[in-house]
């Protein structure tokens, strides 16, 4: 078994897009085995020094929202 693809997404203030919005647009660029299982949303998305994701905050702030161990 692997681990689960689940995507944390960081909403933009005064754009209200529904889950279905975010599946359509996402299925336009991403192939539907590699599409995301769950979806989670942050209020801030946590940043390395670089600018990039950080991707264990992310992995944290997922299992936490999905109480996964």
């Amino acid at each position: 078994m692997g681990a689960k693809v689940v995507a944390v997404i960081q909403r933009r203030e005064n754009l209200d897009l529904s889950l279905d919005d975010i599946k359509n647009v996402a299925s336009k660029y991403i192939a539907s085995y590699k599409m995301p299982k769950e979806i989670v949303f942050s209020e801030l998305i946590e940043r390395a020094p670089s600018g990039k994701p950080n991707y264990q905050w992310a992995q944290n702030f997922a299992n936490s929202k999905l109480d996964i161990n």
